[in-house]
């Protein structure tokens, strides 16, 4: 009979830390942080050297036939597309060297425009883009004469 007394005094004590815990479970906030994944390739199909010079990303050099990769991750929304990504170079300071002529890259023109790079889904939340500089490609920017350092 004892042993019923003492099983008795520890339930309601049981049964409201019990409650306390799914209280505390069942209200906190949940919050999921979303990651994406990029995979940045650069390749040169021109018959000349290519330097990329950047103020705050990755600057490289493209030799002829050769290419450049980067992974990048970064936070996302729940869902994410080809939209939700940025160009990882800003007009303020991305510069194309080539050969002697070094121009200064304009908002959305080249390698900042993300509708000039090929989109592939590799997987969920992760896609690869792919800027392919070309002699035509060069051409056209080195005829833009006025904006040259």
């Amino acid at each position: 009979m004892k042993q019923k007394k003492i099983w008795m005094r520890f339930l309601p004590h049981g049964s409201l830390t019990l409650l306390i815990h799914i209280f505390l479970f069942c209200s906190c906030e949940s919050k999921i942080d979303y990651i994406q994944y990029a995979t940045w390739v650069y390749e040169n199909h021109s018959s000349q050297t290519i330097d990329v010079q950047a103020k705050v990303f990755n600057s490289f050099s493209l030799t002829p036939g050769k290419s450049y990769v980067y992974e990048v991750e970064t936070a996302a929304g729940k869902y994410v597309t080809p939209e939700s990504y940025s160009v990882p170079y800003y007009a303020d300071g991305t510069t194309l060297i080539v050969g002697e002529k070094e121009l200064l890259l304009l908002e959305n023109e080249s390698i900042l425009d993300i509708s000039s790079y090929n989109t592939e889904k590799i997987e969920d939340r992760h896609y690869r883009f792919t800027y392919t500089f070309t002699d035509e490609i060069i051409d056209e920017l080195l005829t833009k004469k006025q904006r040259f350092r």
